[in-house]
């Protein structure tokens, strides 16, 4: 009988570390699916780049697209481009 209670608080503890280690997927979420852009344009000698931009989601993302002062009025068709490939809702709306 000794054998099996063994066998079994084994089972139990090897259970709890696999759901202990899912969670609710929110860190992992927030570690692995962030978008991230930089773009940069260059007119003759002049340059300009949207900096390094980076979010935890798709809605903040497509957001920032629209957004002239988050991209210092920098790459308005790079950022149209992915706005439609990363399919954000609606219609891209520049903004100020």
């Amino acid at each position: 009988m000794r054998h099996f209670l063994d066998k079994t608080t084994w089972m139990v503890l090897g259970l709890v570390v696999v759901l202990a280690g899912c969670g609710n997927g929110q860190d992992y979420d927030q570690l692995y699916n962030s978008y991230n852009y930089k773009f940069t344009e260059t007119f003759g000698s002049s340059t300009c780049t949207t900096g390094d931009q980076s979010f935890l989601s798709l809605t903040d993302l497509c957001t920032a697209l629209q957004r002239d002062s988050v991209n210092n009025n920098c790459a308005l068709a790079q950022r149209q481009l992915l706005f439609t490939s990363h399919s954000c809702p609606g219609s891209f709306n520049k903004r100020f």
